[in-house]
């Protein structure tokens, strides 16, 4: 058994990692405003912004391993508001990565897809990164610093996520049911890719690495394919009976959102299948689970 401090516990990523984990591991799960809706982890307060706190409870914790997840995860928001995002991006991971050294524990850093600036798609490890926006760009110069300041770190470059959603982080599937129950159609883009990643996968992968105690550096972790966005509500939607025509096709050269994104920031897995034996699971795979435990149920 390990001792785990997650932060940003209360998140969406947290919500689904938690509990897995909680049940091989004694789990602290860090917060700042909504502390956690699960009692499967001990909630404690975070601020990743706050070196001093920070350190005094990273000295009352102890832990083995930190699961660093706590960011503003919003590229709109980042984009609008780049001070925030840079303290909150790039100093806090700095000030996790010294307090991770300070105290001994290791390092699991979350970071993402949009690192990349999908231009072509299937990023591997290797590949330069490329930002195009305030948030892409704060998660480099974050993964920069967890290099430079905790070199035995594994940084977790995670594709766009599902699963379930918390009340306060609902994910893209609890949104999209939202509307749809509401009658609302939603446009989906028809040229933007991803490799969506299940959410709970995070916890196979963070136990993994709990067995690879010599593993450390960058690690792609999408899902099973790649498919657009338009696609993926095609799925749901086949899941829980919704109309067709609440799904609309459209382009994301029509959005006008404040951040840019990348046509293809899908990603390549095969290290973390090879090298740490977690297969990516598919959408269709990840949802009909979801299906199976009852979360996604046909629309009233």
């Amino acid at each position: 058994m390990s001792r785990i401090l997650v932060t940003g516990g209360s998140e969406f990523l947290g919500h689904n990692l938690i509990p897995a984990l909680a049940r091989q591991h004694e789990v602290f799960a860090g917060y700042l405003v909504n502390p956690p809706e699960r009692i499967s982890a001990a909630p404690v307060l975070i601020d990743v912004t706050q070196p001093d706190l920070l350190s005094r409870q990273f000295n009352a914790i102890r832990p083995d391993l930190v699961v660093h997840a706590a960011a503003m995860s919003r590229p709109d928001e980042c984009e609008e508001n780049p001070v925030k995002a840079g303290q909150l991006i790039v100093e806090g991971t700095g000030n996790i990565a010294r307090a991770c050294g300070r105290y001994s524990a290791r390092l699991v850093h979350i970071s993402t897809d949009l690192v990349f600036d999908g231009r072509r798609g299937w990023y591997t490890e290797e590949d330069a990164v490329s930002g195009i926006s305030i948030y892409s760009n704060c998660k480099i110069d974050a993964e920069k610093l967890v290099l430079e300041t905790a070199p035995a770190s594994t940084i977790l470059r995670v594709s766009l996520m599902y699963g379930r959603g918390a009340r306060a982080h609902p994910g893209q599937i609890d949104l999209m049911l939202r509307g749809w129950r509401a009658g609302h159609s939603g446009t989906f883009f028809t040229d933007q890719y991803r490799t969506p990643l299940f959410a709970p996968q995070v916890a196979d992968i963070v136990e993994a690495l709990l067995r690879r105690a010599d593993y450390r550096g960058i690690l792609h972790a999408g899902g099973g394919e790649r498919l657009s966005r338009f696609k993926f509500a095609e799925l749901l939607a086949e899941r829980v009976k919704a109309r067709r025509e609440l799904i609309r096709p459209g382009s994301m050269l029509d959005n006008k959102s404040a951040a840019p994104r990348g046509a293809d920031c899908s990603l390549v897995s095969l290290r973390l299948e090879r090298e740490l034996g977690v297969k990516p699971v598919t959408c269709t795979e990840g949802l009909d689970s979801l299906v199976t435990d009852g979360y996604l149920q046909p629309l009233a």
